[in-house]
């Protein structure tokens, strides 16, 4: 059924809203994209509204649920590369955790039953940037520099033979088969994956290296 395949898709993928605990719970994980302003959503139990605006510098968002009785809240949501100034539920400040994800922070918390859920959030924007070799040769040591201290480094694709890390620079010697992948760098400022897309040339190719400007028109 094509209209059940998109409803289900607008409710469970891009709203985020269902039940859980016999419906004594609301889940609720939008992924709205980081461009919209606003959107509202009105079913016959829930109701739900979303604004992004700012306050100087900073940026907020409110996520707003209403149900038609009393239930607790499981929340969780993306947020662009940033600095978490405050996440506040019915106005007062809570206790959230926050875990990096492909160039977002996710915020995560839980609150008590109510009938209505106002969850507000300030954060200040930070902007990721990073240079290096996005083609490079198999076997000679490439670099990577980021805006900020690299945390850990992800390579399921097996991209490089080794790496290291200094502070906020990767270098790395690339696997000798030639091919092309993506590998992850966890940033500590913001906390945040940034992908990383290599095309890696045969030892005999003889295409220059390209520099890769990220973050940066």
């Amino acid at each position: 059924n094509p209209a059940a395949s998109f409803l289900y898709g607008v409710l469970d993928g891009l709203f985020g809203v269902s039940l859980k605990e016999g419906g004594a719970c609301l889940k609720w994980s939008p992924a709205f994209p980081f461009e919209w302003s606003n959107t509202h959503l009105k079913l016959p139990w829930v109701n739900v509204d979303f604004l992004r605006g700012g306050l100087g510098k900073n940026l907020f968002v409110s996520f707003i649920v209403a149900s038609d009785a009393s239930k607790a809240l499981e929340f969780s949501s993306c947020l662009p590369p940033c600095r978490i100034v405050s996440v506040k539920e019915n106005g007062k400040e809570v206790s959230y955790s926050a875990a990096p994800a492909l160039n977002a922070v996710r915020i995560s918390f839980s609150a008590k039953s109510a009938l209505r859920h106002e969850t507000a959030i300030e954060y200040e924007p930070v902007a990721v940037k990073f240079q290096g070799a996005s083609s490079c040769k198999a076997s000679q040591e490439s670099f990577w520099k980021f805006s900020s201290a690299i945390r850990s480094v992800q390579d399921p694709q097996h991209l490089l033979a080794k790496f290291s890390v200094n502070g906020s620079t990767l270098s790395g010697t690339p696997a000798s088969a030639a091919r092309s992948g993506r590998l992850f760098v966890e940033l500590e400022s913001p906390n945040v994956f940034v992908p990383v897309e290599l095309s890696i040339e045969s030892e005999t190719a003889s295409s220059p290296f390209a520099l890769k400007l990220y973050g940066e028109k």
